[in-house]
């Protein structure tokens, strides 16, 4: 017997003829009508009876078993309105049809491994309970009201039109563990007027059957162990299998997982919740009902992953409000919608709602993700191309993976960097970097195209100290990638600056101290003071720097020429070195505020020419590798010095190496600032008269000596 309690008299199901005492129910396939009228019951379990059947009494528990004979499939039509305080199913394979059949609250039970069907129109304002292992099959257009109690087995809702003619439109239907609710509608037609709420406590929400399976549902509320699934071949309806209207919520720990063959149809602005320590895994395609715009909100603390190897396809925004939303399709295939992507909602936690990579390539790259201040956007060891990052929350950039920002327009961030991985500016576009957050970035910073504008609040760092910089890849145009300085002392000083052929670095008439600068494209000081060599850094550099203003080598930094230089601004070394290599430089100030070295070294000659010279008190140049008549150093304007005077200051605070005297004249003829003559031109010369001078001294005294002997 089944699980249900019996107040209300129970009746067997026994269509055996009359006559003689009867045991079973009938035979194998004891088809009957049920009616107040026909004997085709019994009241005794087995099937033992008097010579007729008893009619049916309403309002009594109904139970298709009467012995265990009845092993077959067997059609039951109800004759006009039948009610029944409950129907359990316990032998054979029943169809229930024509008329209707009211249902009490304790509703139906089928037995394991058994299948029922009913085509009936089941009325009543008491919903459904399915309880027991097997499975029961709504195939007709039902009128009961209130909800849906899967407990065990399987309700399958089946027939040739929508899922809302077999439960009422707003029907909630709860799904415990274990059990399933199943859908088998072979042409489900319909608007979301017929739309249902399911609820899987746990259990099983599954399309089967045949082509072009689907339903209408509002909201779906899932807890730990739920599933939403399809069978393959299932088909779609409209593209999908769910047409959504409402929202899709986890509400318990654990995990749950919507996988669909043919996905979900997006309709309006849905939310998609997990609670704390909750998982919801969307591994399907979520697309759009036809005349539908479709959008996502992430809610609450857990988490939603969107998985699978097709791209999602809705067209509206997406955006997460709390939690993680995790972003796990195939590599390469987009996880979210072509509308924009919104990363918080101003008013959580820092980083309280984040979005989160689990593959590279997600968002498509036309996309913008704008990051509000609890936002944060991790990128989780992948790789991502985006139009534009903006806002003012966080942007994690993992080790060894590649953010690249690929705008044509303009866009701003006035968030946080952190990571090490490398970010890229694509794009013809102006990104701007802005507000007063530090960012803690340590990777590097690629310009391959267009411009990134440093405006961060003066003394932060844009970037924070990433390792190098690089502006241009050398493939476009002259100065068509720019690093643009809109406040002072933007990049971190430990920075090298790389400057492509097609790089621009403009220091726009402010100030910044960096390790190096390198590369072979164009440096725009415009007015501004650059320093370079902070932390020992070496520049190599054979592009060209413009502008008025001030280009400083400072410290234990150098400064090595890859081709020659001409500087319409003040050359400042102030304790760094600079080598020259066999090129020649020219700038309109010479300025020495702090001892440092100029090496003249192999290469080829090299010519320095200084429209002016200082070299202010305390500090010394010293001059190396230096050959006369090959190497020069002009000045046609030397503060404090006197021409054609040796040994005096500053005259006294420049060096030649190797040379002696050291110090050098500053010849009027030619602005020329010399040692000459060379060390060992001059001492041969002076050895040479020496060594002349005593030999005719010698040569005159014996001649002297033999004169006077003779005489």
């Amino acid at each position: 017997m089944g699980s249900f309690a019996r107040a209300q008299t129970t009746l067997y199901w026994d269509t055996n003829g009359a006559g003689i005492i009867f045991t079973g129910s009938g035979g194998p396939s004891p088809t009957g009508t049920w009616s107040t009228s026909a004997g085709n019951w019994n009241s005794v379990s087995n099937g033992a009876g008097l010579l007729t059947g008893s009619s049916w009494t309403q309002g009594s528990h109904a139970v298709f078993s009467a012995g265990t004979d009845a092993t077959g499939a067997y059609d039951v039509t109800i004759s006009g309105n039948m009610s029944a305080a409950s129907v359990l199913i316990e032998d054979g394979t029943p169809t229930i049809t024509g008329g209707t059949l009211t249902i009490g609250a304790t509703g139906f039970e089928v037995g394991a491994s058994r299948t029922a069907t009913v085509s009936s129109v089941i009325a009543g304002a008491n919903g459904l309970t399915k309880a027991g292992a097997g499975t029961l099959v709504l195939n007709g257009v039902n009128t009961f009201t209130g909800g849906v109690n899967i407990n065990a087995g399987t309700l399958r809702l089946s027939g040739p039109d929508q899922v809302g003619n077999r439960l009422v439109a707003n029907t909630l239907v709860s799904v415990a563990s274990g059990a399933t609710l199943e859908i088998a509608t072979t042409n489900p037609t319909g608007t979301f007027t017929n739309a249902i709420d399911i609820a899987l406590n746990g259990g099983t929400y599954r399309f089967a059957g045949a082509a072009n399976t689907g339903s209408h549902i509002r909201n779906l509320t899932l807890t730990s162990g739920a599933s939403v699934t399809s069978d393959a071949g299932v088909g779609s309806y409209s593209g999908f299998n769910v047409a959504l209207s409402g929202n899709v919520s986890m509400t318990s720990t654990g995990t749950a997982t919507i996988s669909l063959e043919d996905g979900l149809g997006l309709s309006a602005a849905h939310n998609f919740s997990a609670v704390t320590s909750g998982t919801l895994n969307v591994n399907t395609t979520i697309t759009e009902h036809p005349g539908y715009t479709g959008s996502i909100n992430k809610t609450g603390a857990g988490v939603v992953t969107l998985s699978g190897t097709a791209a999602n396809t809705y067209t509206g925004g997406t955006t997460v409000s709390e939690g993680i939303l995790l972003l796990s399709k195939t590599d390469g295939v987009n996880a979210v919608g072509s509308g924009g992507i919104t990363v918080g909602d101003g008013i959580g936690a820092a980083s309280s709602a984040t979005l989160r990579l689990n593959a590279s390539n997600q968002i498509a790259d036309n996309l913008v993700v704008n990051i509000n201040s609890d936002g944060h956007f991790h990128m989780n060891g992948n790789s991502e191309t985006v139009r534009a990052v903006t806002g003012t929350g966080r942007v994690h950039v993992s080790p060894s993976v590649q953010l690249t920002l690929n705008d044509s327009g303009n866009s701003s961030f006035a968030g946080n960097i952190t990571g090490s991985g490398t970010i890229v500016k694509q794009g013809s576009g102006t990104v701007t970097l802005t507000g007063g957050n530090t960012s803690t970035f340590t990777g590097a910073l690629t310009i391959a195209d267009g411009t990134m504008a440093f405006n961060k609040t003066a003394g932060v760092d844009a970037v924070g100290a990433v390792t190098a910089i690089t502006v241009g890849d050398g493939s476009g145009a002259a100065s068509s990638a720019v690093l643009q300085l809109l406040s002072s002392h933007q990049i971190a000083n430990t920075t090298s600056v790389a400057v492509s052929l097609d790089g621009l670095f403009s220091v726009n008439g402010l100030t910044e101290v960096i390790a190096a600068v390198t590369g072979i494209g164009r440096v725009e000081l415009g007015g501004g003071h650059l320093t370079v060599g902070e932390g020992g850094g070496a520049s190599l550099f054979g592009g060209t720097i413009a502008g008025t203003g001030i280009f400083e080598v400072t410290t234990s930094g150098s400064l090595a020429l890859q081709s020659s230089l001409v500087l319409e601004s003040e050359l400042r070394l102030s304790g760094g070195t600079l080598y020259l290599s066999g090129h020649n430089l020219t700038a309109e100030t010479l300025h020495i505020t702090a001892s440092s070295t100029i090496d003249f070294a192999a290469g080829g000659n090299s010519t320095l020419t200084a429209q002016n010279f200082i070299i202010d008190e305390g500090a010394v140049l010293t001059i190396q590798n230096w050959s006369d008549a090959a190497d020069y150093f002009f000045a046609y304007n030397w503060e404090g010095a006197v021409l054609d005077l040796r040994g005096n200051a500053p005259n006294t605070r420049v060096v030649f190496a190797d040379f002696t005297p050291s110090s050098p004249v500053w010849q009027g003829y030619d602005k020329q600032i010399t040692p000459v003559p060379e060390p060992s031109t001059y001492g041969a010369i002076i050895m040479g008269a020496l060594g002349s001078f005593f030999a005719w001294r010698r040569w005159k005294k014996s001649r002297v000596e033999k004169r006077t002997g003779a005489a």
